[in-house]
């Protein structure tokens, strides 16, 4: 009867209702198109994650260049060694040292530049050193990114990188090795001067 009628008519109105617009689709990372590379960031960061501290340089450094098991996996995992096709290594040095007198300040400099990358986790990999010279507290850090560029992402969303920088890595010079692994292993000096902090992005 009624009932039924008036069913029907508000089935009829709301297959009636226009269909939601699709929601605006995220822009294409141009990261996502370079060719495939058989290195895995993760990977490695559960490698740089799990490796012991007692032999800490010989299996984080040494399986980074080389490739290697990643420590305590359930299944087996091998990391693949650093791609140097699809991936990049990068010092970045703080421009304004001389800013930079209070230690607490410092670290939350350095910790707000970390937040600002998050967005970009799945392309990069940091390790963030806070030195020590006479009463200044310099920052320099090394960053693993996917790319032969600092990812466009990064540039255009993380206003800190212009207050670093930039010098693209030439790991096959033996000393800039060193101190892409002093960095990775968070030495007591970095640089020959006294590291007092550090913060890891992974």
């Amino acid at each position: 009867g009624t009932a039924q009628k008036q069913k029907k008519e508000k089935q009829q109105k709301k297959e009636a209702k226009p269909a939601a617009p699709a929601p605006a689709k995220k822009p294409k990372n141009p990261l996502d198109d370079l060719p495939p590379s058989n290195m895995i960031m993760d990977s490695w960061k559960r490698l740089y994650s799990n490796a012991p501290a007692a032999s800490f340089k010989e299996v984080a450094c040494g399986r980074f260049w080389a490739g290697g098991a990643v420590p305590n996996s359930n299944s087996n995992e091998q990391f693949s060694g650093f791609d140097p096709e699809g991936y990049s290594l990068w010092f970045c040095d703080y421009m304004y040292n001389d800013e930079n007198t209070v230690n607490f300040m410092v670290m939350n400099k350095v910790g707000g530049f970390l937040q600002r990358m998050e967005p970009h986790r799945k392309w990069c990999f940091g390790v963030m050193c806070i030195l020590k010279q006479d009463n200044l507290f310099p920052i320099t850090g090394v960053w693993l990114f996917r790319g032969q560029e600092i990812p466009p992402c990064v540039m255009d969303e993380c206003p800190d990188i212009e207050l670093f920088k930039w010098t693209k890595c030439d790991f096959n010079d033996q000393k800039v090795k060193d101190r892409i692994e002093d960095m990775f292993c968070q030495t007591d000096y970095v640089d020959g001067l006294e590291h007092i902090d550090c913060k890891v992005f992974k």
